[in-house]
């Protein structure tokens, strides 16, 4: 009741920020469409439409850019065309570093970019930027996420000048999804990044105070009689591939073919198809020793399942790497075999059949998005050492799994999700079916929002039994100005599991949240930027209702004038928490003491040769067991030049007298006091021939180990009984070594080369 009539209050209420106003340029269209040669010299460009007065972004909000940008925008029949003069006082320090492509942001280059929402929904945006190197760079743009792995087929040319740089850019209308309305108004917006100011400037205002960036977004008009293309494109691929097993010393060596097919169905939706995938030249993932009792959630990077995929976050029901990943009973072939088998073949992916998915946005807003997806079964072989027979268990059968999603754009930047998830294993009799409503609503002002989530879920086994589980949750937020805060609830009850086609790490609680910021976002005194924020979390369990803990973090940061960044936070749990995870046995608690941690955070300019991040944590528990961790981080990086880098990450990480899970046996669970120690050491180079040719290598060593000084058992009330008669060893080793080392040559739009070296190595071992 209190938090709606707080809601009620605030919504109502009078506010000093005005609705955001959006300039409009208005633009030609042209016979002679313009040479994409980054001179700027065609006479379409005198008569162009033109955009100016860049206004900045950061450092100093509102106020003029301190250089001139000009921008003159044309199109025709097929193609929208922009040519920019970006003038620069000293052009001799212009940024103008080459990278891979997608990577002119990340590397500090001086950039220029074009967002264009043909919808002017103010939330889905595609945009399109260059650096001074000429490297192109496309992200599809949400109000919620960028996908910078989205790779459009579009024309750019840059040229260095004495005055500054030149951009000249041809985005075709196949690139773009937009009605077929004779008169359009498109939502648009120019941005410009000079790193040696350190400044961002954009055509349309963009105020720091207010979430969001596309939201912000001026308008294209005088666009009219646009005829979608045809959007047709085949992308076949062919892989030849040598493996070598070292335990064995076989080299395995073949071809792998497959077929990507992007289609238009209509001038809004596309469809995309993959046939028998190969992702060889996807990054390894980085395996750890994980001795929690929640499961690892690792980055997806193959490109199918990132390139176009918004509409499939909502409702966090979806978690890609289910598909194609490891079987479900890859860990339980330890178990079915016998004194005299040994495991012959166990393979930790299942195989992509194939992948489809429906994707687009209808003029009146609506989005609509279709997943499909079919692996094979899998397969593990095991042989018996006396007979030499071999037979076979299923570790996963033929799996389909699908997704459907509804997305409404309300006005005010607003939207309403409603998306479902199906997976199918018809050889089990197993069905999964995960549905969830998403939505979020802004005042006109773009000052406060409510958003929420609601999902069910329900899981069919073979005995036709059914489990029903429900979650919610719930946010209030203001989100504009220097003062911030958002409250928060939650409930996932003990039954509500996404997981055979999302990730949840746990269920089964309730949480409540409180969060305010305070910011300074102008430069004043001695600094830049400034920023903190206080949190404070009550988490529950759900069934049967228990109080789990109390939580608070304090988090503040500077950023000088000389572009360095400090920070510091504390927080921790000031009271006794109750962990009813760690037993990993129904209806059982662990006892926690309070516990704090404090740490600090420095990072230099990023604009010099040689920058770095680095980090330091203390955690202790106030317990009798005299339990402490340290961990520091350090990643120097080195610019040698505009096209060498090479980055080092390091960080090491200390457990003293570290309580944990050990075992369980009937009624009995068991824990151990150890020593953990962790460390990983990376090595990420890179060097770029050209904009269109680079060659990449990541190296990475983990470590981690964990030595047991004493074992206890949990007794009844959660506390720690000493157990001298447990006599297991369970300390334990773990290694994880890989090598990525990628050359990538696009000798033409949407056509790549790739030349690929893997190593990957892991062991675990028991000591």
């Amino acid at each position: 009741m209190y938090f709606l009539l707080i809601l009620a209050l605030l919504f109502s209420h009078s506010l000093s920020f005005a609705q955001v106003k959006k300039r409009q340029l208005r633009i030609n269209r042209t016979v002679v469409a313009p040479v994409i040669d980054g001179k700027l010299d065609d006479e379409t460009w005198k008569t162009a439409a033109m955009a100016d007065s860049f206004i900045q972004y950061v450092p100093y909000n509102k106020e003029p850019s301190k250089e001139r940008s000009i921008v003159k925008i044309v199109y025709d029949d097929n193609s929208l065309y922009i040519g920019a003069m970006l003038y620069d006082s000293k052009p001799d320090s212009i940024f103008s570093i080459i990278s891979a492509r997608d990577g002119g942001y990340d590397d500090e280059a001086d950039v220029f970019m074009a967002a264009i929402n043909p919808f002017n929904d103010g939330i889905n945006t595609n945009v399109f930027g260059v650096s001074a190197a000429g490297v192109q760079s496309d992200i599809k743009g949400t109000s919620i996420d960028d996908d910078s792995s989205w790779d459009a087929v579009w024309k750019s040319e840059v040229n260095l000048v004495d005055s500054g740089w030149i951009v000249e850019m041809e985005i075709p209308y196949s690139e773009l999804r937009f009605s077929k309305n004779a008169n359009q108004v498109w939502g648009f917006n120019l941005y410009r990044r000079n790193t040696r100011l350190n400044e961002w400037s954009s055509w349309n205002y963009l105020n720091n105070k207010i979430e969001g960036v596309y939201n912000q977004s001026g308008e294209l008009t005088g666009l009219t009689n646009l005829k979608p293309p045809l959007r047709l494109s085949f992308t076949p691929y062919l892989s030849l591939y040598a493996e070598n097993n070292f335990e064995e010393n076989v080299w395995i060596r073949g071809v792998r073919g497959g077929l990507d097919l992007k289609y238009g169905i209509n001038e809004s939706f596309t469809l995309d198809m993959m046939l028998i995938p190969d992702f060889a030249q996807v990054q390894s993932d980085d395996q750890v020793l994980n001795l929690s009792p929640f499961e690892v959630q690792y980055q997806e990077r193959r490109p199918f399942f990132t390139e176009g995929t918004e509409l499939f976050s909502k409702g966090e029901v979806f978690y890609s790497k289910r598909i194609g990943g490891k079987p479900r009973d890859y860990d339980n072939v330890e178990d079915e075999i016998t004194d005299n088998e040994e495991i012959n073949e166990n393979p930790f992916e299942t195989q992509i059949i194939n992948a489809t998915k429906i994707t687009g946005r209808t003029k009146k807003g609506l989005g609509i998005g279709f997943f499909n997806a079919m692996t094979l079964q899998s397969v593990a072989k095991i042989k018996d050492s006396v007979n030499n027979s071999e037979r076979e268990y299923v570790t996963q059968p033929f799996t389909n799994y699908n997704i459907l999603v509804f997305d409404q754009n309300l006005k005010n930047n607003s939207y309403i999700s409603l998306i479902n998830t199906n997976m199918i294993m018809p050889d089990r009799n197993y069905t999964s079916n995960v549905s969830a409503l998403d939505f979020r609503v802004k005042n006109k002002n773009q000052t406060y929002e409510v958003r929420g989530k609601c999902g069910m879920s329900q899981i069919y086994d073979n005995e036709n039994e059914s489990d029903y589980g429900y979650w919610y949750s719930l946010h209030f937020e203001k989100t504009a100005g220097n003062f911030l805060f958002e409250l928060s609830n939650a409930i996932i009850d003990d039954k509500y599991n996404p997981n055979d086609l999302g990730y949840l790490s746990h269920n089964n609680y309730v949480e409540n949240k409180i969060e305010m910021d305070y910011r300074i976002l102008k430069p004043t005194w001695k600094f830049v930027e400034f920023g903190s924020e206080l949190e404070i979390t009550h988490v529950s369990r759900y069934a049967p209702f228990d109080y789990i803990s109390v939580e608070y973090e304090f988090d503040t940061y500077i950023t000088f004038r000389n572009y360095w960044t400090w920070g510091f936070f504390i927080g921790g749990k000031p009271f006794e928490s109750n962990d009813f995870y760690e037993p990993r046995v129904d209806d059982r608690v662990y006892k926690l003491p309070a516990e704090m941690y404090v740490g600090t955070f420095l990072n230099s300019d990023r604009r010099k040769k040689i920058y770095f991040n680095s980090t330091y944590v203390h955690w202790n528990s106030f317990s009798d067991y005299g339990q402490e961790m340290h961990r520091v981080e350090f990643f120097p990086t080195w610019r040698a030049s505009d096209k060498f880098k090479l980055g080092v990450g390091a960080w090491l990480e200390f457990l003293h007298n570290s309580l944990g899970y050990v075992s369980d046996e009937m009624d009995d669970v068991f824990f151990g006091r150890r020593e953990r120690r962790t460390y990983e050491l990376s090595l990420n180079a890179g060097f770029t021939f050209n904009a269109k040719s680079q060659i990449a290598l990541r190296a990475r060593h983990y470590w981690s180990s964990a030595k047991y000084h004493q074992y206890y058992i949990l007794n009844q009330e959660g506390r720690l009984n000493d157990y001298a008669a447990y006599t297991e060893n369970e300390d334990i080793n773990f290694n994880a070594f890989n090598i990525d080392m990628v050359y990538n040559w696009r000798f033409a739009p949407g056509s790549e080369f790739l030349v690929i070296w893997k190593m990957q190595y892991t062991a675990k071992v028991m000591m």
